[in-house]
């Protein structure tokens, strides 16, 4: 009896361990069961750490990475720009000259071929496109006034 005694009292020992843990459970998960406040804080914490970093990395590459980028873009595009200036100050030149070869070229006769006209008309057109000066203009009022005729033949 003794032995059974012993059984009982452990098999109580142990039933009133398992409630006081239940209850303890049940006190705990009321208490901290709804941790959503928690992961709420933590998940501020956590935006602001990154809000903190994404603005540490805006201002480096504003105030570090880009200005030199710019710095280069800048000298690139100074660069272009004076061969451009070049390309159309020589493109000009060659138009003048050839402007002034078939004004050369016909002005004993005042006469031009229709051939020679109407490529004279396309240097004057894109020397004006180009800007160019206004040197070419007395020759092309005076070009202006010249017989146009079918062939060179018919110039001389």
């Amino acid at each position: 009896m003794a032995t059974f005694l012993q059984t009982e009292n452990f098999l109580s020992f142990l039933g009133g361990a398992v409630i006081l843990f239940y209850l303890a459970w049940q006190v705990i998960e009321k208490a901290f069961g709804n941790v959503s406040w928690i992961k709420a804080l933590h998940e501020k914490r956590d935006k602001k750490q990154r809000e903190k970093r994404e603005k540490e990395i805006t201002t480096l590459v504003k105030d570090v990475v880009i200005p030199p980028i710019i710095q280069e873009i800048e000298d690139i595009n100074d660069k272009q720009n004076k061969k451009l200036d070049d390309l159309i100050q020589s493109s000009n030149d060659t138009l003048r000259i050839e402007l002034l070869r078939i004004y050369f070229n016909y002005r004993p006769y005042k006469k031009i071929p229709q051939w020679a006209k109407e490529a004279a008309v396309k240097l004057h057109d894109d020397y004006i496109k180009q800007e160019g000066n206004s040197f070419v203009e007395d020759l092309w009022n005076q070009m202006s006034t010249w017989e146009i005729v079918p062939g060179e033949e018919d110039v001389k």
